[in-house]
């Protein structure tokens, strides 16, 4: 779906090609698509838009988890009373229930609590407390 500037409802749309290397001075890909008629719809108008692809099981993770200060990807994940660090390779990010997130495809399995950057900069092995709460809701 499309969102052009200047009309109250989404035009629907389809991406029928995809450039297969990036700008050089933009590192931008360039998307093609195929946009729905619409009587308001006019050359020059600006659009915003979201790719939505074929749902997918993935284990993804709240993009501020991901640790990149280090040679490799990383996460913060609790192992009992610890916060262990755990190298992480990634894949796509995106976006899930209105937040930044990453697919790790190896590193972290579904059911795994991780730290976010709210927790602020917390080393390996450091003593972490659940909150009340989460400890005991079903997740």
């Amino acid at each position: 779906m499309l969102q052009f500037e200047g009309l109250a409802e989404p035009v629907s749309a389809q991406v029928v090609r995809i450039n297969p290397s990036a700008s050089s001075g933009t590192r931008t890909v360039a998307a093609y698509l195929s946009v729905a008629p619409h009587p308001s719809l006019r050359q020059g108008l600006f659009a915003t838009g979201r790719i939505t692809l074929p749902g997918a099981t993935s284990v993804v993770v709240p993009s501020s988890a991901v640790r990149l200060d280090l040679p490799e990807p990383s996460v913060l994940v609790l192992e009992g009373d610890r916060a262990v660090q755990r190298k992480v390779t990634l894949g796509a990010t995106g976006e899930a229930q209105g937040l930044a997130v990453t697919e790790v495809l190896s590193g972290v399995k579904t059911g795994d609590w991780v730290l976010t950057a709210q927790a602020g900069a917390v080393r390996s092995g450091t003593l972490v407390q659940r909150p009340a709460a989460s400890a005991s809701s079903s997740r």
